[in-house]
């Protein structure tokens, strides 16, 4: 009896079990359920251009990175005050990093300069106000006129010659499907814009750089449209860089609180976002789509995932850790 006086006592002294957070649809707060039901309503909403389309992207994209979020950051109640802001200002940053070349490619900044390119044209000088910066050049193709509703495919190619460096050489699809909605500039059903119209990254180019070869094949016209636009995005070399900085401050926060040795773990869903975000802006399409989304998504749960699961595993966030009220 004294014995078990004792045990209770200590029990006592120590107060109430903590409680964890516990998965289940019911435990969670209504405000993130609602969350999670407005990424379909936005999809719906924008893919029938009842809102514009950018704007259901974004808002559709910030609502999956903040429910990614939220499950690890529900363990914070195992942190003492100090904890809890640290993983709050943890939080904001990630978020910031991760939303940000998102944002960028859902509503890239305004064109430069716009021009076409045919074959006559050659040697094709380019303006002036493209040169000795970085670009993103925006280039679609046309397709000669068919039967309507006849698929019709063809291909481009075109090189860029620069004085002392290098040449760049670019090459895209065109693809008009079956079925296709609204009306091209040639009479016939619109081309698919995500096969016609292609994006790319290019470095600063000197002056007297200028458009040397044109070559198109299959039922592409001999024409191509160009818009420049300044890439604003960060070169991947440092995109990596802080990738593999949140994933040290997601291991960190894992182990701290405790949410490594969990399904919903931080460092695990900071690799699949991670991921997602790399993808998103480099599938080729020339405007950001629901289609580049979703492609998004699923490379960083196909492949973030994982990654984000070796790196917890390297870098030990499942390890246990003593609590502090435990004995050595």
């Amino acid at each position: 009896m004294a014995t078990f006086a004792r045990s209770r006592q200590r029990r006592t002294k120590r107060g109430p079990p903590r409680r964890e957070p516990r998965w289940s649809a019911q435990n969670l707060p209504l405000q993130i359920i609602l969350a999670l039901l407005l990424a379909p309503i936005v999809y719906i909403l924008g893919r029938y251009e009842v809102i514009d389309t950018r704007t259901a992207i974004a808002t559709a994209a910030m609502i999956l990175l903040a429910a990614l979020l939220y499950f690890p950051l529900r363990y914070r109640t195992r942190l003492d005050p100090r904890g809890k802001f640290l993983a709050w200002s943890f939080a904001i940053v990630w978020f910031g990093l991760l939303a940000t070349p998102v944002l960028q490619r859902v509503y890239p900044p305004p064109a430069i300069a716009g021009f076409e390119v045919t074959p006559e044209d050659l040697p094709f000088l380019l303006p002036t106000s493209i040169l000795q910066e970085r670009l993103e050049l925006k280039v679609s193709g046309y397709l000669r006129r068919g039967q309507p509703h006849a698929t019709r495919n063809g291909k481009w190619s075109l090189r860029i010659d620069a004085p002392g460096q290098r040449a760049i050489s670019l090459e895209g699809s065109l693809r008009q499907s079956w079925g296709s909605a609204g009306v091209d500039p040639e009479g016939l059903p619109a081309l698919r814009k995500s096969r016609i119209t292609t994006h790319f990254p290019v470095p600063p180019l000197p002056s007297g750089s200028k458009i040397s070869h044109l070559n198109f094949r299959g039922q592409a016209l001999d024409r191509l449209s160009i818009i420049a636009r300044p890439n604003v995005r960060q070169p991947l070399a440092l995109q990596l860089i802080l990738g593999l900085a949140l994933i040290a401050g997601a291991a960190v926060y894992d182990r701290a609180s405790g949410a490594g040795r969990t399904a919903a773990a931080l460092t695990v869903v900071t690799g699949a976002a991670l991921v997602s975000v790399l993808v998103f802006p480099n599938l080729g399409a020339a405007d950001a789509t629901f289609r580049e989304l979703f492609g998004a998504i699923v490379a960083g749960a196909l492949v973030g995932g994982p990654v984000g699961g070796i790196a917890a595993w390297i870098l030990g966030v499942r390890k246990d850790t003593p609590s502090r009220g435990s004995r050595k």
